[in-house]
C-alpha cells in the first residue's frame, strides 16, 4: 500500500499547468454605503436595505422585478413579492451601484451617516433611502 501512494506523491503536477494561486481577495472598503461581493464569491441570495434608524429589510435578488436610474443621484429598485415594493435610493455618484445590484453583486446597502463630514464630494454616498409598499393590483 506505502508503494501505491508513493506513487501519487511522485507524479506532481504536469509541466503544462502552470500553478494557479487564488487571487487575494480584495479588501472591503469600509467607507462606501454598500458592500460589494468579491467576484470570485458565491452571489447573494438576499439584498439588505439598511436604514439609518437601525432597521435591515431584507429582500430576494429573485424577486427584484426592474432598476431605473434615472440620473447619478436617483436610483429605483422595483420588488415584487407577496407585496410590491419600491425602494427609491437617492444621493450622488451611484451609477457603479446600479451596474453591481443588475449583476446581483451586493449584500447590502446603506443610508451614509448624517455625521460624516469627511467625505469628498466626488465619493459615492446614499443621502436617504424610501420604502413605498405599492397596491395590488
Amino acid at each position: 500500500m506505502g508503494e501505491a501512494a508513493r506513487a501519487f506523491d511522485d507524479f506532481g503536477r504536469p509541466s503544462y499547468l502552470p500553478d494557479v494561486t487564488p487571487p487575494d481577495p480584495e479588501p472591503i472598503r469600509q467607507d462606501e454605503p454598500w458592500e460589494k461581493v468579491h467576484p470570485n464569491a458565491m452571489p447573494p441570495m438576499m439584498l439588505d436595505i439598511r436604514l439609518s434608524n437601525g432597521r435591515i429589510l431584507s429582500h430576494p435578488y429573485n424577486n427584484v422585478d426592474f432598476i431605473d436610474y434615472r440620473d447619478a443621484g436617483h436610483l429605483q429598485i422595483g420588488i415584487v413579492g407577496s407585496r410590491p415594493t419600491l425602494v427609491t435610493i437617492e444621493g450622488r455618484h451611484l451609477g457603479e451601484l446600479r451596474g453591481l445590484l443588475a449583476a446581483g453583486r451586493i449584500r447590502w446597502v446603506g443610508e451614509s451617516d448624517d455625521r460624516d463630514c469627511d467625505r469628498a464630494d466626488s465619493d459615492p454616498a446614499i443621502v436617504a433611502i424610501t420604502i413605498e409598499k405599492l397596491p395590488r393590483e
